[in-house]
């Protein structure tokens, strides 16, 4: 098990309710669930946005552990370096993993949140094929260049409805 996936298992809830879903880890040695990325900076102010003091920095993984929301890559490996034919290549070989990931989930997800537009049709197989209900799955923008605002708003947007609906 690598650094990474050792870092993503000490963080995955027994029931995920929301299954976050990125691309890949990131090529420049930062990720998510080392507190260091993009991904992790704007998706932590939203929660504390939304949520309030339980998401302050220090304490977000564990409190996005502990009310069921995980991150998982559609790749196991770092692939944003890569040329574009050779990513769409890895997002089609990625779906199966997905789909296991998504079935293996004990209890039903209550939603998916995709974390890069692009990627979104292969996510949205994944769920198909795993028997979860489009109407649950909201695709939003990276948060990087140029797109970090539009992803904390629309993420935020998500997150209310979902607390609405008592999803989270």
């Amino acid at each position: 098990m690598t650094t990474y996936e050792q870092l993503r298992h000490r963080y995955k809830p027994i029931n995920i309710r929301v299954l976050f879903v990125g691309e890949s880890p990131p090529a420049g040695g930062t990720f998510f669930y080392k507190a260091d990325s993009n991904l992790y900076h704007f998706t932590q102010r939203a929660f504390l946005d939304v949520f309030g003091v339980a998401f302050e920095d220090k304490r977000f993984l564990d409190s996005f552990k502990s009310i069921g929301c995980y991150l998982e890559d559609l790749c196991p490996r770092a692939i944003n370096k890569t040329n574009k034919a050779e990513r769409k290549r890895h997002w089609v070989a990625g779906v199966e993993s997905l789909t296991k990931c998504i079935r293996a989930a004990p209890a039903p997800l209550r939603a998916i949140v995709i974390v890069m537009r692009a990627i979104a049709p292969h996510v949205n197989k994944a769920a198909c094929k795993a028997g979860v209900d489009s109407t649950q799955i909201y695709s939003l923008p990276f948060p990087a260049f140029g797109h970090q605002q539009s992803y904390l708003v629309e993420l935020k947007k998500v997150l209310n409805k979902l607390r609405e609906d008592n999803k989270l």
